[in-house]
């Protein structure tokens, strides 16, 4: 029991920034119920980010930061601790895997021109 309540605790975070925008430490800090530190909130926030996971960062008032993502975690139905494991492949990579994708097909590289509606220029920028 103790690590579901641990695992739904690391999902909270990036729930919470992929479906609400402008979202500070200190609402993630009460989100957990204050069982999480800040400075353990602010590292995983880091370490989030230099994963590759898309969180938009803006300055507040008073040095406050804001954070929001674009990922589609809202539509998360749950998550479910289990048994089962795996041992991975120290020689996998799964950055070079993605390296060349575009969702979920992976090929050689080619050049393309989209065109996006305006309506979703804000969510498209943001993803760069």
């Amino acid at each position: 029991m103790a690590e579901m309540t641990m695992l739904i605790r690391a999902l909270q975070s990036p729930q919470r920034l992929a479906t609400h925008r402008d979202v500070t430490v200190k609402e993630l800090h009460e989100l957990m119920e204050r069982r999480e530190s800040k400075q353990t909130i602010h590292r995983t926030i880091r370490q989030m980010k230099a994963s590759g996971i898309p969180i938009v960062e803006e300055a507040g008032p008073h040095n406050e930061k804001f954070y929001s993502i674009y990922l589609a975690l809202s539509r998360f139905r749950g998550a479910e601790l289990t048994d089962d494991g795996f041992d991975r492949d120290p020689a996998y990579s799964l950055v070079a895997v993605l390296r060349d994708s575009f969702g979920i097909w992976y090929e050689e590289p080619v050049q393309v021109v989209i065109r996006f509606d305006a309506t979703v220029r804000e969510s498209i920028e943001s993803r760069h």
